[in-house]
């Protein structure tokens, strides 16, 4: 499944980084310009455990986009 998550703070970030590890198709959307730019190269913006991992693995896997 195509999702989009509005807003890539916390919530967002951890959010799609599940969804992600579900296989899900992800695009972050967000105003802030380098929050979109670390994702836009599978970098988490956020440090919750397990998640730069996870966003990582999906950044790889071509299933994270960023706008």
């Amino acid at each position: 499944m195509r999702i989009s998550i509005f807003g890539m703070g916390y919530v967002g970030v951890v959010s799609g980084a599940c969804l992600l590890r579900d296989g899900h198709e992800v695009v972050g959307i967000d105003p802030v310009a380098t929050k979109v730019a670390d994702l836009a190269q599978g970098r988490s913006p956020s440090q919750e455990a397990g998640v730069p991992e996870l966003l990582t693995k999906g950044y790889k896997a071509g299933r994270l986009k960023a706008s």
